[in-house]
């Protein structure tokens, strides 16, 4: 990709450092894409009415702002018309020899009344995708109690016994193995 459509890349989506410019997929009238420019309040808005519907005044913490910000987090956003209906973060969590990085799915969040409408799969396929064609070998997630049998039906594994942080808050870390595309690995040899 050329200089200058990295730097329309970076311009449409407001953040200054991601260097793909992927293509938005359109599935059952739900559009998967990565988010634009001011679109982060909103995002943090769906996670807390999602994962903390009994605090909508809930502090957003430094730490949840600043994966939003890191340069490497890959966003992801699923509309239904003009409606913000899902989002997701794909995360890098280590380089290996080949620069190939193993990346961790985070945040994926969805409005209720859409879980049927395959929303969070869409979101999953689109940020494992991108972690393919980035020559990923795995993908993992933290996954809570309650979500880790969607995360099974999706070819996710559990990776180990349940991390308890507190009686509300279990995390079952999971993982699935991808098949990287031929374009990933001719760009590793």
């Amino acid at each position: 990709m050329t200089t200058e459509a990295q730097a329309q890349t970076s311009n449409r989506l407001g953040w200054d450092h991601y260097p793909l410019q992927l293509t938005p997929v359109e599935r059952n009238n739900v559009r998967i894409r990565q988010p634009h420019k001011g679109e982060i309040a909103e995002i943090v808005n769906l996670r807390t009415q999602v994962f903390f519907p009994n605090q909508p005044d809930r502090f957003v913490f430094r730490d949840e702002i600043e994966v939003d910000r890191n340069p490497e987090t890959v966003h992801a956003v699923a509309f239904s018309g003009d409606v913000l209906v899902g989002s997701g973060l794909l995360l890098p969590l280590s380089e290996t020899v080949d620069d190939i990085h193993d990346f961790k799915i985070a945040n994926v969040a969805v409005r209720p009344k859409y879980k049927k409408n395959q929303v969070g799969s869409k979101i999953l396929d689109f940020l494992e995708d991108i972690a393919a064609d980035l020559g990923a070998p795995s993908v993992g997630v933290d996954a809570t109690s309650q979500a880790a049998g969607f995360y099974e039906k999706l070819g996710y594994q559990r990776q180990g016994p349940p991390v308890v942080y507190s009686k509300n808050r279990i995390e079952i870390p999971m993982n699935k193995v991808l098949m990287p595309t031929m374009e990933a690995v001719n760009a590793h040899l």
